[in-house]
């Protein structure tokens, strides 16, 4: 998910998150139908603790687009968090899960069951430039079932692969420093390397 608001990106970056949701609040009185607004503005109140205010934000930007998987995901994910068992994999019974971003939605359901599909499976074309996307919320997934090792080993994968401008490299960067204040967050893409990025299907 590419940033084109890069001003409250750059706030958020700055850990200025409630300046960043002012600046939403501004967008979306100037367009209320603004469903972008709605749902970046959901994910900073996430990381900001605001999860009522969150699922209101993020329900808006369902409602306003209902293609919208990232507000599905991030649902999806507050849901979970309050002990619910989510449903994401609603989602993936009424898209092509073949194309982008319903393949993200597709990983994430099957990484939770008991067989996940075989990497030889996954169509590597369609990740493509996605990595940073998939990293991001593999990790995040993975959180969430306290695997504290692989959501480490993918929040650095998107720290990595991400560009400036690229909310998940942001997030990413949040959710290492939250793990440990100590964790290297900038490991080089030699460190990295093609194991991880290998193990991103799996």
């Amino acid at each position: 998910m590419t940033g084109d608001a890069l001003l409250e990106l750059a706030l958020f970056a700055l850990d200025e998150i409630n300046a960043a949701i002012s600046e939403y609040d501004e967008c979306i009185k100037l367009d209320p139908n603004n469903d972008r607004a709605y749902l970046l503005r959901g994910i900073f109140k996430v990381f900001s603790n605001q999860s009522v205010e969150a699922t209101v934000d993020l329900k808006k930007a369902a409602l306003l687009d209902s293609t919208n998987v990232f507000a599905a995901i991030w649902l999806d994910i507050l849901e979970r968090l309050a002990g619910g068992h989510g449903h994401l994999q609603d989602y993936v019974s009424t898209a092509d899960a073949n194309t982008w971003p319903a393949l993200l939605v597709k990983a994430l359901v099957d990484g939770e069951t008991a067989n996940p599909p075989a990497a030889s499976e996954i169509n590597r074309t369609a990740w493509g430039d996605h990595v940073c996307e998939i990293a991001f919320y593999k990790g995040k997934y993975a959180l969430l079932s306290n695997n504290k090792d692989r959501s480490r080993s993918m929040f650095d994968a998107a720290a990595s692969h991400c560009g400036n401008d690229v909310l998940e490299q942001m997030l990413a960067r949040k959710e290492l420093n939250r793990l440990s204040d100590t964790h290297t967050i900038g490991m080089s893409d030699d460190t990295l390397g093609d194991h991880e990025i290998a193990r991103l299907g799996k």
